[in-house]
């Protein structure tokens, strides 16, 4: 979060001209257009969010582990609302500014791997130190997020087998109660990241999300 808060302030900064080539401003909102692809756009927008909005289950499955849930749970839920405003809003509203939605170093259809729009953004700045601290940082996260989703999906798993929905053998734990056996069915999943070797990767990540988020 601090190192978001930091990207903002040097957004400012790259966007009035203090740091970079030129003064960009919002030009970019004008050229090639902030909704330059009208409703199809916003449309694919709506689907990533949703996507993203997967993640909320979360609080529910981790309440079941938390010490004190009656506390925990709402104060998670009252962080959400903030969280979304100020990051996620806040997130897209200073790439929008600082770069166009057509840089080719974006995700496209036929592309095998993509740049962070953050790390584009600091590289057209002339800030190369910073966007390989991005990098290093969005590494970081990546790892959080797939040990998040590795939580979920083995407490899901455990869950479903000791109800009779999935088989009985994914319900074994080790004697500190951790869903081994489901944990390792759910790393094997993980496996779907090498697809971004592919020459496809960009078609197959966008229908993955467009199946997440539909």
């Amino acid at each position: 979060m601090i190192s978001i808060v930091i990207f903002f302030i040097v957004a400012i900064v790259i966007s009035s001209g203090g740091i970079g080539p030129q003064k960009i401003g919002f030009k970019y909102w004008k050229k090639p257009g902030a909704f330059a692809d009208s409703i199809n756009g916003v449309a694919k927008t709506f689907v990533i969010a949703g996507t993203l909005y997967a993640g909320t289950e979360m609080v529910g499955i981790t309440a079941g582990e938390s010490g004190n849930p009656r506390r925990d749970v709402p104060r998670a839920i009252r962080q959400v609302f903030w969280r979304i405003l100020i990051f996620y809003v806040g997130m897209m509203f200073f790439i929008g500014i600082l770069i166009p939605y057509n840089d080719p170093n974006l995700l496209a259809a036929g592309s095998r791997t993509a740049r962070s729009p953050l790390t584009i953004a600091l590289l057209n700045a002339g800030i190369e130190p910073a966007a390989s601290l991005i990098n290093g940082l969005i590494v970081i996260s990546v790892i959080s997020a797939g040990n998040s989703s590795l939580y979920v999906a083995s407490r899901s798993l455990l869950f479903m087998s000791r109800n009779g929905k999935a088989p009985k053998f994914l319900g074994r734990t080790n004697k500190h109660g951790v869903p081994w056996v489901a944990l390792l069915f759910s790393n094997f999943f993980a496996c779907i990241a090498f697809i971004s070797q592919s020459s496809g990767g960009g078609t197959v990540y966008n229908a993955l999300i467009t199946l997440s988020g539909g």
